[in-house]
Formats: structure tokens, sequence, C-alpha cells
């Protein structure tokens, strides 16, 4: 029904906001338990009610109106197993418009003043809080400045070994970064944050059973590089980076540069990473250490040649589900693919939020962007693209790039 009235779903946003917040209300006060697969369809249901009227301000500000009140009621009386996803739809709110208020100051005062709120006990509580606090530096960073000094300890403990939610703590970081601004925070932060990043990944390499950092660390580390480069420049991450060692970004390119492929979603960060790295690649050849320039480019190649329609998900998760709402609701879709636990984050599907893409209207096309500087770079130093190729797949990628974009290398 949702998906069906989308169009018109503004002329019934109150009736509807009243039904969620019943529902939910109902399911935040029944005693006994109710169906995993329920709850998280309840809220997808309200997250996707939230997308769809905010194209609409009046429709909006009804569908808020009607459940902020049972969203504070949820995280005031601890119902943990709903938390989570009250915490998202909190950060649709902030996202829909840009009225700063009061609820919002007090919440991210109660989640930053007391630590134990990111504890390990609360790791599966962390994704969606992070979500909240993301969504308030992008929409408020002058009021969320005030708070850098807290964020700071948050970050730097949620990056701990002993703790292990990097991913977070790398996301608030490039936030914190992007929004408020090197500029405007203690000049220690950025060398802190890096030294924390860099022992994460070093204890992952040399303290860890198969001495292998996890794949989603390294994509948050490359999408915060990229982050950083876009809004800062080349030359402000090679010096923050090379205060804490010389040359240690080009260490992990070396190591690590073949991940940058997995830098698919969302889509912004995917235009990111192939700008910056393409840059990075195109403007410090010689910085790159042995013959690792070839496997980023490589990566890159990779990168640049998924479509967007093939961000891949190796299993078919409900939360994750690309598509129709119907897609979502297909007889099993739930059951089948997914252990729902009290316990555990589960990303609401229609809660993603897209942040500003400050290259809009400079590169829109990031796989053109890619192709033409590496034409530039080959001709600029006398090369074939062959020199960056092992095989004959990575020759069809590059031939496919070529018949996409219109450039072509030779």
């Amino acid at each position: 029904m949702i998906q069906i009235s989308q169009d018109q779903i503004q002329a019934f946003t109150e009736t509807l906001g009243q039904v969620l917040h019943q529902f939910i209300k109902d399911a935040a006060t029944d005693e006994n338990d109710q169906s995993p697969n329920y709850i998280y369809l309840l809220f997808e249901t309200a997250a996707l009610s939230l997308k769809y009227s905010r194209a609409n301000e009046e429709s909006m500000t009804q569908m808020r109106n009607a459940l902020l009140p049972v969203l504070i009621e949820i995280i005031n009386n601890n119902k943990t197993e709903l938390m989570g996803y009250a915490f998202q739809l909190f950060a649709l709110f902030v996202a829909s418009h840009s009225e700063l208020q009061e609820v919002y100051k007090a919440l991210v005062q109660s989640l930053l003043a007391n630590q134990s709120n990111w504890e390990k006990d609360m790791k599966y509580l962390m994704p969606a809080m992070g979500q909240f606090i993301i969504a308030m530096i992008c929409k408020h960073p002058q009021f969320m400045s005030g708070y850098s000094n807290e964020l700071d300890q948050i970050i730097k403990h949620l990056m701990k070994t002993d703790v292990r939610m990097e991913t977070v703590g790398l996301q608030i970081g490039s936030a914190l970064f992007e929004r408020i601004g090197i500029a405007h925070l203690n000049p220690d932060m950025l060398r802190e944050f890096l030294m924390c990043l860099f022992t994460s990944m070093s204890f992952y390499r040399n303290n860890t059973k198969n001495k292998v950092i996890p794949v989603k660390i390294t994509v948050a580390v490359f999408i915060f590089f990229a982050t950083f480069i876009v809004n800062n420049g080349i030359d402000a991450l090679l010096q923050a980076c090379d205060k804490i060692q010389p040359g240690i970004l080009f260490m992990i390119l070396k190591s690590e540069g073949n991940k940058i492929s997995y830098c698919s979603t969302p889509a912004r960060d995917r235009k990111y990473v192939l700008s910056a790295f393409t840059n990075l690649v195109c403007e410090r050849p010689a910085s790159f250490q042995e013959d690792s320039i070839k496997g980023v480019v490589q990566s890159l190649i990779d990168l640049a040649h998924r479509s967007q329609a093939s961000q891949a998900v190796v299993f078919k998760v409900a939360s994750a589900v690309e598509g129709d709402l119907d897609d979502m609701l297909v007889e099993d879709a739930v059951d089948q693919s997914i252990v729902f636990q009290r316990q555990s984050h589960i990303q609401l599907h229609s809660a993603a939020i897209v942040q500003t893409d400050i290259l809009k209207g400079k590169v829109d096309q990031p796989e053109k962007y890619f192709m033409e500087h590496m034409a530039e770079l080959t001709r600029a130093r006398g090369q074939s693209i062959q020199v960056f190729l092992d095989n004959q797949k990575q020759r069809e990628k590059l031939q496919s790039l070529m018949e996409q974009t219109g450039v072509q290398l030779q």
C-alpha cells in the first residue's frame, strides 16, 4: 500500500502517522514478545512513509509529530529491542528539516555525556546511535561543534581494540572533519584520530589469528581518506599522515590497495573514492611503493567497472533489499534471509540518508573522470595503460569502460 501510494501519500499522512504511532506504541507496551520480523517490517514501513512524505513539508511535519512521542517513549523506557530502530527514525527526522528541536539537543547530550552508552554491551545499538549523531553533525554542525571534545572521546573509544566498533568511529570522524572542518577542531584531534586508525589496522595485521584487516574496516578507512581528500586536498592528508609516520599512507595502499574496489556503496562515497584516489595516482605516482600503483589502478578499474546496479551483497538480507517494497515483502523473504536477534543491529533500508555531494556538477561521471585522468597520466609518462594490467579480464573491463565513457586509452 505504501509503495503503490507514494505519489498520493500526502493526502493521508496524518491518518497514516496516527496508525503507525498506535502500532509502534502497542509493540513497545506489549508484555508478550512480538515477532522480530513484524517489528522490522513495522519500522521499515514507518521509515518508508517518512521517505515518501519528505517531498511535502506539511506532510513530513504531520508524520514527524505523530511518531515523535512514541519514539521518545521507547528511548525513555529503555526498550532496547526497539531503540536501534528509534534512533534510525530520529536520524531521518533530523535530515528532513532545518529546525534544531530541543528533543534533538537533549538526545545528543544524553548520548555523549555518558560513555556507558557506548560500552561493549551496547554494541548492537552503536550503528544506529552513530547514524543519529552523523545526521546531527551534517545538519547542525555549529551546534555539534560544541560537543567536539565528547565526540573525540567517543570516537577513540569506539576504535579501541577491545571495543572493535571501528566502522562507526570512522564514519563519525569522517563526518566531523568534513562538516565541522579541521580548522574548527582541536589541532591535536586529527593526529590522534589517525593514530587510532593506524593502530587499529596494525592490530588486525599483527595480533589476530588471520593477520587480516576486515574488509568493512578497510573500506571505511578508504572512504574516510577519500572524503578528507575531496574536502581538504591531497597535501593536507599526506602531511597529517606523515606526522604519524612518513609514507604511511602509501604503505597502507601497498598492502590494502586492492580493497579499494569494495568501496561501491553508497553512490556518493563510491564517487569520492574514484575521484580522490584517481587524483592521488595522477598527482603522486612516484610516491607509491614498488609496483603498488599498479594494484591501486587495477582496483580503481574494478570499481569504475561496477555499475550501481551491481552494488553487490553476497546474500540477500531483508534490511538491504534493493528495489520496491514488494520485493521486500516477497513470500518468506524475511524469514529465510536473516535471523533477527533482539540484540543485533538491523539496518532499515528506507532509513538510508543521502549526504550532500560537493562534487555534484564537477564530477558527474566518476568513471569518465577516472578514464580521462588516466589518459592524461599515461600520455605524460609516455606509457601504455597496459603496463597497469595483468590479465585478459582486466583488459576486458578497461575495454568496457572505454566504450562506456568514450575515452580511449592506448
